[in-house]
């Protein structure tokens, strides 16, 4: 503006020269008051543009210096930031340049995706320091008054924002690629399908065995021990395996982008962990209850269950699709007789008692002992004397100052 109108004072000026000088104008008609006027109240305007400039350059400077972002501190830490940064950047690269086909098979399947699942986690991780960065950064390269450090920075930033917006669209294709890789991966579904399957079976051997009957002969309540003992075992086998797979889905088929039929996989895993959980809790109970009527210790019930892990059993969950139909074992008791609990109440009554006096047995054996101690303790502590003044005359003649030896004097006590 102040240019404007010097260039407009200036053209006024040398028109009114030209109509005095050359044409001869009067005063009057060449406009001289209102020249010299215009004049001088431009100068005025300039002077105070002038002065309000420097003001302003002043508090410019002030504020650059006050400001808490602008110090040499904060430019080194953004130097280290990023160097950080970059050195990550140049990790992520490599990493995604070396990245191969999904595999077909799913257990190498299912370390690449737990592998993308952290990298995905540590991406996340430094998107808000990325966004730090270009905050702190361009500020600083806004008020610096070096310019060419200043767009050694700006340059700097777009170049490390361009390589993360590659590492993130790259990251995504990966993820489309590996969900599409796990929803045609036929082991995957050959797998769940036998995991159902074997897991329905089961439970029809524990609905076939139910109702337990507690009364029955000790040889068949001993038989049904070990049938639920290894199925226990053999279910608690296979539930890593269904964790896995369940992870594993989790991980890439719960996102809005997810192909379709994702989410009903999902869910049959989900039921599928859920039953495998529920089969387990219950041969739990049955294990535990029909040790207790074989008088079995609940310590004796873990150690069996321990060697069962190590028996030459081979459940689904280590080699689920090697085997045929024929060739894994069985947990069934085929040929054993079914009870349904057909028994009077003058047996279950019995039994009931009998399970009782055993139950009440082994809390007397427990209990007493410790009765013991601890009233062997309430006596011991009633021998510490106290030590303070206050029962010191109330206890003189107590049975723990009795056995100590005292000083007797005939005459009466020594005047010291």
């Amino acid at each position: 503006m102040s240019a404007k109108c010097q260039a407009s004072t200036e053209l006024i000026n040398h028109l009114h020269d030209l109509l005095v000088n050359e044409c001869s104008a009067t005063s009057e008609e060449a406009c001289s008051e209102k020249v010299a006027a215009l004049l001088a109240s431009f100068d005025q305007l300039l002077i105070r543009a002038k002065d309000k400039e420097q003001k302003l350059r002043e508090l410019s400077e002030a504020g650059r210096l006050l400001c808490p972002l602008c110090t040499k501190r904060n430019w080194a830490q953004l130097e280290n930031d990023l160097w950080r940064l970059e050195k990550w950047l140049k990790v992520a690269e490599s990493t995604q340049k070396t990245r191969r086909p999904p595999p077909a098979n799913i257990e190498q399947l299912e370390d690449v995706i737990q592998d993308q699942h952290e990298f995905l986690l540590d991406l996340d991780s430094h998107r808000s320091i990325v966004r730090s960065l270009n905050i702190v950064g361009t500020h600083l390269a806004d008020h610096t008054e070096d310019a060419a450090k200043a767009e050694e920075l700006r340059a700097r930033l777009e170049a490390d924002n361009k390589r993360w917006d590659q590492i993130c669209r790259e990251a995504a294709a990966w993820q489309v690629q590996l969900q599409r890789a796990l929803m045609d991966n036929q082991q995957f579904h050959a797998m769940l399908s036998e995991l159902c399957s074997w897991l329905e079976r089961n439970e029809r051997k524990i609905k076939a065995s139910e109702p337990v009957d507690l009364t029955a002969p000790e040889a068949t309540i001993e038989k049904k021990f070990q049938n639920f003992l290894e199925l226990k075992a053999e279910l608690e086998r296979c539930e890593p395996r269904v964790l896995s797979l369940q992870e594993a889905a989790n991980q890439l088929l719960r996102e809005e982008n997810a192909p379709e039929g994702s989410s009903l996989i999902c869910q049959r895993l989900t039921e599928l962990r859920l039953k495998l959980q529920s089969l387990i809790r219950l041969t739990v109970v049955y294990t535990l209850k029909l040790g207790a009527v074989l008088g079995r210790d609940p310590n004796e019930i873990g150690k069996a269950i321990a060697a069962s892990y190590s028996s030459p059993l081979q459940p689904p969950s280590y080699d689920l699709l090697d085997q045929p139909d024929g060739d894994r074992p069985s947990t069934s008791a085929q040929g054993e007789p079914t009870h349904n609990g057909a028994s009077d109440d003058s047996e279950i009554n019995t039994s009931v008692l009998r399970r009782g006096y055993r139950f009440l047995g082994r809390v007397v054996r427990a209990s007493v002992p410790i009765q013991a101690l601890m009233l062997l303790m309430l006596g011991a502590a009633s021998l510490v004397p106290y030590s303070e003044d206050d029962y010191a005359c109330s206890l003189v003649n107590s049975i723990a100052n009795s056995l100590t030896p005292t000083l007797r004097y005939n005459e009466g006590n020594p005047p010291i």
